[in-house]
């Protein structure tokens, strides 16, 4: 079980067996709002997205929140509560919302996510 969690952790989502069901509940690690829902974000490695060519802000994710282990390196949880920009490229990520702090003056640390899903 618990290697099943370090490797939902590293994927940057875990997956919670209920007590009562064998079926997995989705918990995000990475999550924030976005237009008003709830979303999953998946970390990736770090880009400079507001330096790509045809890059355009399309707006931010409110209230991020990163439920990590203390041990995490980067500490993301430094951003929790922040308002991250929300960024479309043309080629990377084949033109997906991608959620990068650049561009929004000094912060704790940097990090790249992908939005993935809408939580319930």
């Amino acid at each position: 079980m618990l290697s099943a969690i370090k490797k939902g952790l590293l994927a940057g989502s875990l997956f919670v067996l209920g007590a009562a069901s064998a079926s997995a509940a989705p918990f995000c690690v990475f999550s924030g709002a976005w237009h008003g829902q709830r979303v999953c974000l998946r970390n990736v490695r770090n880009v400079t997205v507001e330096r790509l060519p045809g890059v355009r802000q399309v707006g931010q994710i409110a209230n991020f929140r990163a439920f990590e282990p203390a041990a995490a390196r980067p500490p993301f949880r430094c951003l929790n509560g922040k308002q991250l920009n929300v960024w479309r490229t043309p080629r990377l990520f084949h033109g997906r919302p991608v959620v990068h702090n650049g561009d929004q003056g000094p912060q704790c640390t940097y990090g790249t996510w992908l939005i993935t899903r809408i939580r319930p």
